[in-house]
């Protein structure tokens, strides 16, 4: 597996190309690094969310990485310290039916 952090991603779909850039993405070690990375290569998509970002993140890049195919897609919420974990079932996403808790002691790191 190949994690990749702040790297562009291209999804095409309605015909549009869309530029993405995930927090994080995680890729089989097989993709070819000198080619650009498409989204639905990706198995694992991780965004953190912030002020500015969240609407995004929920809305128009959940819909991308769903249509996309990405298997997993996890939303980190620093405010709510939780993870919310999706898989894709059935063109859409199975959510668990609360976030996992998630606190990061970032004085002990």
């Amino acid at each position: 597996w190949l994690p990749l952090i702040e790297v562009e991603v291209i999804s095409d779909l309605d015909a549009q190309t869309h530029r993405l850039v995930p927090d994080l993405k995680v890729f089989p070690a097989s993709v070819d690094l000198d080619a650009e990375f498409a989204i639905n290569d990706a198995r694992l998509v991780v965004e953190i969310l912030s002020p500015s970002t969240r609407d995004r993140d929920l809305g128009l890049k959940s819909t991308m990485y769903a249509r996309s195919g990405v298997e997993w897609y996890w939303i980190v919420d620093p405010a709510a310290e939780t993870i919310d974990i999706r898989q894709l079932a059935d063109g859409g996403w199975a959510t668990a039916p609360e976030p996992w808790p998630a606190a990061i002691e970032f004085d002990e790191l």
